[in-house]
């Protein structure tokens, strides 16, 4: 689990996404939430001012890819090879971002771990004009509550005066 000092320096928004997350995983008695659990109009209305920025894949094994399974509107005109970052195409199909690119070992990391990752600070990959910084949280779900198989993230993208983009 991410420690108290992780918790307090995240963003309200990514707090209330994590707390969700582990209230469903309560109600699984402590297995990983499944992502039918993780129903959209539940966690719009628990996380509404999270739900623009949020972006899932789907795991496969032997070797690790990940497929983007849906993107929301945010992601997709704030963040890097726009173009790229479709539902349907792969993290490795971002140019240059292979095995070892801090994004593509963080969601091996979540697979391994069963466990949250957050992130915040520059931006690996390039965004739009005018970002300087993101945070980002990725959550483990799986059907089985065991073998991580969907990657929930939501990734906030900031401006110099700490804004959010929309």
């Amino acid at each position: 689990m991410l420690d108290d000092t992780i918790r307090n320096a995240m963003s309200a928004e990514l707090r209330d996404l994590l707390g969700y997350w582990e209230a469903q995983s309560a109600r699984r008695g402590g297995a990983l939430p499944h992502r039918n659990s993780m129903v959209a109009l539940d966690l719009a209305e628990r996380c509404p001012a999270v739900m623009p920025h949020v972006w899932m894949l789907d795991v496969e094994r032997d070797p690790w890819r990940f497929r983007f399974r849906m993107i929301s509107r945010s992601i997709r005109q704030s963040g890097a090879d726009a173009g790229i970052a479709q539902v349907g195409r792969y993290l490795s199909d971002l140019e240059g971002k292979r095995d070892w690119h801090p994004l593509y070992l963080a969601m091996v990391r979540v697979c391994e771990s069963c466990q949250p990752d957050y992130r915040s600070g520059t931006p690996n990959i390039t965004p739009q004009p005018g970002i300087i910084r993101l945070e980002r949280l990725s959550l483990p779900l799986a059907h089985d509550g065991r073998t991580v198989d969907v990657i929930l993230s939501a990734t906030l993208y900031r401006r110099a005066d700490g804004s959010i983009v929309l």
